[in-house]
């Protein structure tokens, strides 16, 4: 999450499918109003976050991103067809 006025400085920095660097961001809690995420933490950056693009990209970096379904939850999902499905590919 990039919040203003920290989005102007980011923004420009950022492109979908390309693999970064962050430094010196904090990882907060997600709010009932704003959940963006599939997870109950997100990354906000900071005034004092840093961006650097990673170039040299590994063959092997993965390219699917999926949360896992925690042990006491799966007995409720039992039959439910919509479950397991959260691989998302990622547009590198």
């Amino acid at each position: 999450m990039i919040y203003p006025p920290c989005d102007k400085k980011f923004k420009p920095l950022i492109t979908k499918g390309k693999v970064y660097l962050l430094t010196y961001y904090r990882v907060k809690p997600c709010t009932k109003h704003y959940w963006p995420v599939d997870n109950k933490l997100a990354i906000t950056f900071t005034w004092w976050s840093t961006v650097e693009e990673c170039v040299d990209v590994p063959d092997n970096f993965a390219q699917y991103a999926y949360s896992l379904t925690s042990f006491n939850e799966l007995r409720s999902l039992v039959d439910r067809k919509d479950s397991f499905t959260g691989a998302t590919v990622l547009d590198l």
